[in-house]
């Protein structure tokens, strides 16, 4: 039953959310700017007053009427030849696509913007060099980012107009997404200590939080956490919404390294009106989503997952598309739709080209996905074999194909390599799932107990294993029978080992004949058959 005072105290805070908005809303005055479109007379530079009202609208929190206003400033300064005007307001389209997580439009927008005739010292050409490396980097091309800050930098100016950290702290997301670790953690601490000298204290801040992010993602996990103390600090002295922004980010990162407690405790604390600012709305949903579908809190901003998911596809941006598959995997899961989880995984890794964040989809194809899963994340991350994390991660897949296989020492040689980089790097919760995978149950379980993960724990006290099993089954029998435990459905297992479904239920009438087992339904509970998949 909803209390009374609770929901007349929301329904007040709402309405009074809906006055300032209306308060601050200069959209009334925009007519008066659209004006200018038709009588040109009325001013010198009818394209910058343009740009001043979708200025005002952005802040004011209208991103979609700000976009249009934009745009209709661009045609205007194409059309009278402003060229400064044109290229302010394809820097300024470029900045709103990024802000609405419309990642391949503000690609177009910063080429648009480098194609004008501008000067190598124009403010704005240094803006589409930066606008564009940062969007190639989000799309999986960091290479070609690379190249294009190099470029810039032969030409481009950054210390007459003031953009050296930022250009710093775009090498570094570019060097973070190559795993370059030394190079992308002394950017980061090069971006931080420059923004420190700004006016504004908003950049430090959000120059802590990626630092600290980038940290802990390379494995600084202590480092990480000292960081994002420090923007938690920086953002209160300013107050707003930035707040919920670090305060979501440090869990994240506690959820990464294997603290769900500490996690959900922070989460649970975060208020309704820290996630209000419209510009980077869904990255406070994503965030939320990632966190909420991983941990049982109630947290008020729980949305359709479903829905983030299919947006991170079609952005085709893998620092997105890989933690929205997990979490929307997990959600299937949960909801014990076993078939769509296991599409999900296929058509995440049809559209990823560099794994980008992501750490805990490796978790899910391991313990849920087809071989056909694993050979294929495992290519990506063989990509990026220089970074130890990247390694561990690499190393946990080949140890769970080796598995399939029934190659046991080369698992668990594979699952002891990245269990000794996870305990170096201080990732306890992947450490654990190390164990798991190696065979070493018993202190899996005590490691997942200790962390806090009960269902793991449970997990992994219903695997124990009893490999005698193995010499009564072939490998193909294994193959299937491991599959059917995961929850695919007989032509989902038939496609996956490429060959019939008549095939799959021969074999499984084998097995269960051999084993004695007269329904299809007690194959899950036989205790002789856990070591041949992770359940869920």
């Amino acid at each position: 039953m909803v209390c009374c005072d609770c929901h007349a105290e929301k329904t007040t805070r709402a309405r009074l959310r809906r006055e300032k908005s209306q308060k601050n809303n200069p959209i009334h005055g925009t007519a008066i700017y659209k004006d200018l479109v038709e009588d040109r007379s009325t001013s010198s530079s009818p394209a910058q007053h343009l740009i001043a009202a979708a200025n005002s609208l952005a802040t004011a929190g209208h991103p979609r009427h700000a976009t249009e206003i934009f745009d209709a400033a661009r045609r205007l300064a194409s059309e009278v030849g402003d060229r400064d005007s044109e290229a302010e307001a394809l820097e300024s389209l470029a900045r709103q696509a990024w802000a609405n997580a419309d990642t391949p439009q503000c690609l177009e927008y910063a080429q648009q913007l480098l194609a004008l005739p501008l000067e190598n010292t124009s403010v704005w050409r240094i803006h589409g060099f930066l606008r564009l490396a940062r969007a190639l980097t989000a799309l999986g091309r960091p290479r070609e980012a690379l190249e294009t800050l190099r470029e810039a930098a032969k030409v481009c100016d950054y210390t007459r107009f003031g953009s050296l950290a930022t250009y710093i702290e775009v090498r570094a997301y570019t060097e973070h997404a190559l795993r370059m670790k030394t190079a992308c953690l002394r950017d980061f601490q090069l971006a931080t200590d420059m923004a420190e000298t700004l006016e504004e204290g908003w950049p430090r801040v959000f120059a802590l939080i990626n630092y600290a992010v980038a940290a802990i993602q390379l494995g600084e996990s202590d480092l990480g956490c000292k960081i994002h103390q420090a923007a938690i600090e920086a953002a209160l002295r300013f107050g707003g919404w930035p707040i919920g922004y670090a305060r979501l980010s440090l869990a994240q990162g506690l959820l990464l390294m294997g603290q769900p407690a500490r996690a959900r405790d922070i989460v649970s604390a975060i208020s309704e009106d820290e996630l209000e600012h419209p510009s980077v709305g869904m990255k406070y949903v994503w965030i939320s989503a990632i966190l909420t579908s991983m941990l049982p809190c109630n947290f008020t901003h729980r949305v359709n997952i479903e829905e983030l998911f299919e947006d991170a596809l079609r952005s085709e941006e893998p620092s997105r598309i890989a933690p929205m598959a997990a979490a929307f995997h997990w959600q299937c899961l949960e909801q014990g739709k076993k078939s769509e989880a296991q599409t999900t995984l296929t058509r995440t890794l049809e559209k990823l080209r560099i794994p980008n964040n992501a750490e805990w989809l490796t978790i899910a194809v391991i313990r849920f996905g087809t071989r056909d899963h694993l050979v294929s994340l495992s290519d990506i991350w063989s990509e990026l074999l220089e970074d130890d994390l990247a390694t561990a991660h690499h190393a946990m897949l080949q140890s769970r194909v080796a598995g399939l296989d029934q190659e046991q020492s080369a698992a668990a040689a594979f699952a002891g390599r990245a269990e000794a980089i996870y305990r170096e790097a201080r990732l306890k919760y992947f450490e654990a799932a190390a164990m798991e995978l190696g065979g070493r149950l018993q202190e899996a379980r005590k490691a997942y107990h200790a962390l806090g993960a009960v269902r793991d724990a449970r997990r992994v006290h219903s695997n124990r294993s009893n490999p005698e099993i193995t010499m009564h089954l072939t490998r193909r029998q294994q193959e299937v029978i491991g599959l059917l435990l995961r929850g695919l459905a007989v032509p989902e297992v038939a496609a996956s080992l490429t060959i019939s479904p008549r095939t799959v239920e021969h074999h499984l009438s084998m097995v269960m004949q051999n084993l004695g087992i007269a329904r299809r339904s007690d194959l899950r509970s036989d205790p002789r058959l856990v070591h041949l998949t992770f359940r869920p």
